[in-house]
């Protein structure tokens, strides 16, 4: 057992390198990569060489539902990457970006093995080191001038979602303080960021917190009050400080700009769609390829990404993977599970990210939401009664 335990203790230390990795390279804090511009490519392969080990091991792990959902599309994206085109020069790197998410979740269901509990204490702390990346990125390009784009234009900053992702697992500290902590983060980070979807998860997920941690529904009424005077308060204090664009003026300009022309994105990449052929329609066109069709631009919505890149096949399984974590969060409502908010929390920005954003052609902060699921997914089949009592 415990040989198990330190194989696994070992497991988890390069999955958190890995992780770590991704998020220097991407949160902001190494712009000018120089000889580090390998640094996403090495992690990929350190997590993806995770996943490898422990299904030649042969692991007693139990597979739930979920777990197949996972292993399923991740043999079908590398069926499309083999047949189809790619925006990727390379196959290899084609198959390492579109396939990472799915590897960062069976790694870390595999390598938490048959007591995941036990390894609790120690993933919230070291995503707790992970997050803090996304904060002082976030901050770092929203007040370093060097990195503005224009103080007359509306410039959204991605790097807050290295943040956002990991706050599931933040909401698994024990110390009340300290989630609540987390939360009004989310909500100053959103603030600075100007990002739309930013502001409308954190505004969603203060809201449930808070809510659903009230058992008396005059508390509950009260907290809701508090969310908005916190948000006020913060999109005040920080407006003035920051000396940016305020986040207001991001919502009032969707009338003008359609939010960033995403609706007439959403309408190309559906036509685009329809007049492909029926091999096309059922298959896809490929990894991040509609990018290439638009020339630049993702989709900005994973369903009609997933849509577009890996067909109505790929579609019906990205659709079953949100309907499977709508039923595990319903479950562990109705179980009145410690687990429920912070999985709630996940679905919100799972659900709110697919629509208005992108997770699926970015793999580097969707590993940690995908880890949480796995964590989450690994304690239903394996501690089932901590998980639900």
């Amino acid at each position: 057992m415990q040989t198990i335990m330190q194989k696994n203790n070992r497991q988890i230390g390069i999955f958190f390198i890995s992780i770590l990795l991704l998020y220097l390279s991407g949160g902001a804090l190494l712009p000018d990569m120089g000889i580090l511009k390998f640094t996403p490519t090495i992690a990929g392969l350190m997590i993806a060489a995770l996943f490898a080990i422990n299904i030649l091991d042969g692991p007693s792990v139990i597979k739930s539902r979920f777990v197949s959902i996972v292993q399923g599309f991740l043999i079908y994206i590398l069926f499309t990457n083999v047949i189809l085109s790619s925006s990727e020069p390379k196959i290899w790197l084609s198959i390492l970006k579109s396939c990472l998410w799915c590897c960062s979740f069976m790694a870390a269901y595999y390598m938490l093995g048959c007591n995941p509990l036990c390894y609790e204490k120690k993933l919230v702390k070291l995503f707790g080191i992970v997050s803090i990346i996304g904060i002082i990125g976030t901050i770092n390009m929203r007040l370093n001038p060097v990195m503005e784009i224009g103080v007359d234009e509306l410039v959204g900053n991605n790097t807050v979602f290295y943040y956002v992702l990991v706050v599931p697992w933040l909401l698994l500290f024990k110390n009340k303080l300290l989630r609540r902590l987390c939360i009004a983060v989310l909500l100053i980070l959103a603030v600075l960021s100007l990002k739309r979807s930013a502001v409308i998860i954190a505004l969603s997920c203060s809201f449930a917190f808070f809510v659903f941690n009230q058992k008396k529904s005059n508390y509950r009424l009260l907290w809701i009050a508090v969310v908005i005077v916190l948000f006020c308060g913060i999109y005040k204090i920080v407006g003035n400080m920051a000396e940016v664009v305020n986040v207001t003026n991001r919502f009032e300009a969707m009338n003008e700009d359609e939010g960033n022309g995403r609706l007439d994105i959403y309408s190309d990449v559906f036509v685009q769609y329809l007049d492909s052929d029926l091999f096309s329609q059922l298959f896809g066109h490929g990894y991040n390829m509609v990018s290439v069709v638009l020339k630049g631009p993702s989709a900005h919505n994973d369903f009609l990404e997933v849509l577009y890149d890996y067909g109505i096949i790929g579609f019906i399984m990205f659709i079953y993977l949100h309907v499977r974590v709508a039923k595990t969060t319903y479950k562990l409502h109705k179980h009145r599970s410690s687990y429920f908010i912070p999985y709630m929390v996940s679905f919100i920005i799972f659900v709110v990210m697919s629509i208005v954003s992108h997770l699926i052609i970015y793999p580097t902060y969707f590993c940690c939401l995908v880890a949480f699921w796995a964590y989450i997914e690994s304690m239903k089949m394996h501690n089932p009664s901590e998980l639900y009592g």
